[in-house]
């Protein structure tokens, strides 16, 4: 379950998406070594050595394209807590893949997760003007498929025995969300996004 936070950290602290910079990557090395980053990671099963984090960091640092990331900011500590990302960005057909990592747990609970979310969903619709955001969850991670679909994504179908994990191969989820179906979701969370506390209270869709 979630941690639970106090109405008083809430009107604390204020989450912000910004550019990675030079000077975060000593700490984004570190996660992305972290086994708890690596079990949900789908990418290569190889640990990432300083040198491979620095070309990493060179692509992300001086390109928007095909790839977005973005550091999760907690801005009146300025402090770095999680990643977002916009990968495989396609501007014919308006798509581009979603994933979240909230690598601070103490930040890792629905006030700060539903900031990281909209924002980001926010640029990539409004933005970047994209039409369709999905995303592939291997099928074991109940956390992050219930987090997900509370934000609206829809499955689509599962892609059978799709990565090899731990040993076997497992199942992933794909998931989308449009357009249309997030101006939905806006309106009935009364998001805007020239509010930092927006939206003040998850409703019944948005609690778990």
């Amino acid at each position: 379950m979630m941690a639970e936070t106090s109405n008083t950290e809430k009107q604390k602290y204020t989450i912000r998406l910004r550019a990675l910079r030079s000077e975060d990557i000593e700490l984004t090395w570190k996660w992305r070594n972290r086994p708890d980053v690596r079990e949900m990671y789908a990418g290569h099963p190889f640990f990432v050595n300083p040198e491979k984090e620095k070309l990493w960091f060179e692509k992300i640092l001086t390109s928007d394209y095909p790839h977005v990331a973005f550091g999760i900011e907690i801005v009146e500590k300025e402090q770095l807590v999680g990643l977002t990302f916009l990968k495989d960005i396609n501007y014919i057909h308006r798509t581009a893949e979603f994933s979240i990592f909230m690598i601070d747990k103490a930040y890792e609970n629905r006030w700060y997760l539903r900031h990281a979310y909209f924002q980001t969903l926010d640029f990539a619709f409004y933005d970047m003007n994209l039409n369709r955001i999905w995303s592939k969850i291997y099928e074991y991670n109940r956390k992050a498929l219930g987090l997900i679909q509370y934000f609206g994504f829809v499955k689509e179908g599962v892609l059978r025995q799709s990565a090899f994990k731990d040993g076997k191969y497992v199942n992933e989820v794909i998931l989308s969300l449009l357009r249309e179906e997030y101006e939905v979701l806006e309106r009935k969370e009364g998001y805007s996004r020239k509010s930092k506390h927006s939206p003040e209270e998850p409703s019944a869709f948005m609690k778990f």
